[in-house]
């Protein structure tokens, strides 16, 4: 005969047998995680809300990149692993001199200057496709003509495998350098 342990939130049963009974056996119920601990006959039962631990730990982590990134002095963008855009920040938004929805895909190099465009979009889905960094300086240009010189880097977020997840960079307005530069040449 096997002690029968019914898993909590769940209508499931687990027989155990006696080779069972000396170690903790993991089951995955009632989308957390319940750990059966048992010991010369004896058992504790620990519901453990890891879902919904996460979850939290992700909505604050969400919460917190907002906050920096709505606050930065910088255009902060976030892309998916093949290099399309998900996100903009409200600065980016201003130096580029479009509203977040239209940057979203595929749209924000219409916001890169004319002469700049298409180097700066090969370079930078070769650098997503390929899963390495970007770094470039090149203009943005609003519909009303102000352009804008900028670096834009990005680096990818990957998991713990290496794979790929997203990537994540910044625009740095340096309109004031490359004027100074100017200058200095002339």
């Amino acid at each position: 005969d096997y002690p029968l342990v019914v898993l909590i939130g769940t209508s499931k049963a687990v027989a155990l047998s006696d080779h069972d009974r000396c170690r903790s056996i993991y089951m995955q119920a009632a989308g957390g995680m319940t750990a059966v601990i048992l010991c010369l006959g004896l058992f504790t039962l620990f519901q453990i809300e890891r879902s919904e631990r996460a979850n939290e730990g992700r909505r604050h982590s969400e919460r917190l990149f907002r906050t920096l990134a709505d606050g930065a002095p910088v255009g902060i963008f976030r892309t998916d692993a093949a290099g399309k855009c998900v996100y903009v920040n409200g600065r980016w938004c201003e130096i580029a001199g479009m509203r977040p929805e239209a940057a979203l895909g595929e749209g924000w190099a219409a916001a890169i200057h004319p002469d700049d465009r298409e180097r700066v979009f090969e370079a930078w889905m070769a650098a997503a496709n390929g899963g390495r960094p970007f770094l470039s300086e090149y203009r943005f240009q609003t519909r009303d003509g102000t352009v804008t010189w900028v670096v834009g880097q990005a680096r990818a977020e990957t998991d713990s495998k290496g794979t790929v997840l997203s990537y994540v960079g910044t625009i740095t307005d340096i309109t004031e350098r490359r004027e100074a530069e100017k200058a200095l040449r002339e």
